[in-house]
């Protein structure tokens, strides 16, 4: 008995650990993006990007955070943005919506546009989240099949 409450509460605070480092790298990404693109992360541990205009939700990308290649985070000079991609495993893990044409697009890549003076401490920001994420989904997972 002693055993199992161990673990468990080891487990809990291990977790609990994990979900304020990825809420402290989610503030940090959104503040970089002012308004003009927020993250979250869903109940279904999927990545989300809400894309802003000048009318309001334009797109919204989403992917399941474990088919996310935090390495493969770059900026791409010519789309003047930063460039999420997906691991070679799922090549098309982005679901990009886009409301004006009513659309749903399957992709393997997401282009979030950003101030070139920004692209640095962007494309840290989003890798740090990308892995963050994934360590704490590894963790609750860890936890949901741990022996009794």
């Amino acid at each position: 008995m002693t055993r199992a409450l161990f673990w468990t509460t080891t487990t809990l605070i291990t977790v609990a650990g994990y979900a304020q480092n990825v809420d402290s790298h989610l503030a940090e990404v959104n503040a970089l993006f002012n308004g003009h693109v927020k993250f979250r992360i869903d109940r279904d541990d999927r990545f989300v990007a809400d894309i802003y205009g000048e009318q309001g939700l334009v797109r919204q990308d989403v992917a399941y955070v474990e088919f996310l290649d935090a390495d493969a985070v770059a900026y791409s000079d010519e789309e003047q943005a930063v460039v999420i991609k997906c691991n070679g495993a799922e090549a098309q893990c982005i679901d990009k919506e886009i409301f004006k044409l009513n659309a749903i697009r399957h992709t393997g890549r997401s282009v979030l546009q950003i101030a070139p003076g920004s692209k640095d401490a962007a494309i840290a920001a989003l890798s740090a989240l990308i892995r963050a994420c994934q360590v704490a989904l590894a963790a609750e997972r860890a936890a949901a099949t741990m022996p009794k």
